[in-house]
């Protein structure tokens, strides 16, 4: 069952956002169709920051258009912030609280009465057996899995996830890798995700955007950009999505 009517999750058209004499934003384009995972890639300080709080109406551009859920950012940012969730870098769960009052307190305050919906995602992520424990108990894995809970607790359209699995163990990466791509493919969810892995985004995300210097220096499918760049420099060995960032970003990632 597909849970959108809109065919563009995001549409910006023409971003520009300056602090002071900082141009961080210089005329970013950017469309995510409904239902897909984007991966939105940078070095430190490119604008991905920038441009996911202005999709996220944490921060109004200086020029340009946004539409989010089919809601435009700038005219109803309040409209927007209903249709969206959002997992920060920072924790977003209060550590002296419970798994289950920090799902019922963020379902309260989306008018959510019905408990439902907190056991289901306690399940889900494997949180059960600890839910009535603070969550500053937890391990970082308990900790990143209850921030994506409280994400989701009110069912968003649209997912940001800003460098969602940054410190996991490897197992706890691709739990949490596994949880994207079934939302993607079983609820339709459009989730845009920011990382400095780039294996996450060349498994994960269906499109991306490279994001240098306040603007869009590459955009396609991963084996669109790898393809791209076999071309221009023909070789036996295997192209990655780290030398097509590195060729157009110029600047290398965290590993």
């Amino acid at each position: 069952m597909t849970r959108t009517v809109f065919e563009k999750a995001i549409e910006a058209v023409g971003l520009v956002k300056r602090y002071g004499e900082v141009q961080a934003l210089d005329g970013v384009d950017l469309e995510v169709e409904a239902g897909t995972v984007f991966g939105l890639l940078g070095p430190n300080g490119a604008g991905k920051s920038t441009t996911v709080r202005i999709l996220t109406t944490l921060s109004r551009p200086d020029a340009g258009t946004v539409c989010v859920a089919g809601v435009d950012a700038l005219r109803d940012p309040v409209g927007v912030r209903r249709a969206i969730g959002v997992v920060a870098q920072k924790h977003s769960a209060d550590p002296d609280a419970t798994a289950r009052e920090n799902l019922v307190l963020q379902a309260e305050l989306y008018g959510l009465r019905d408990r439902s919906r907190v056991d289901e995602l306690l399940e889900r992520f494997g949180l059960q057996d600890a839910a009535d424990r603070q969550a500053k108990t937890y391990s970082g894995g308990m900790m990143r899995r209850l921030d994506v809970a409280i994400g989701l607790i009110h069912t968003p359209k649209v997912l940001f996830l800003d460098e969602p699995t940054t410190g996991l163990d490897p197992e706890a990466r691709a739990d949490l890798w596994a949880e994207i791509e079934r939302l993607a493919r079983e609820e339709r969810m459009t989730i845009l995700l920011t990382t400095h892995y780039l294996e996450e985004a060349d498994r994960l995300a269906s499109q991306i955007a490279i994001v240098d210097r306040g603007r869009i220096v590459a955009r396609g499918t991963p084996d669109e950009l790898k393809a791209e760049l076999r071309a221009e420099a023909p070789s036996d060995e295997p192209v990655s999505l780290n030398d097509v960032y590195l060729k157009h970003a110029g600047r290398a990632v965290a590993a």
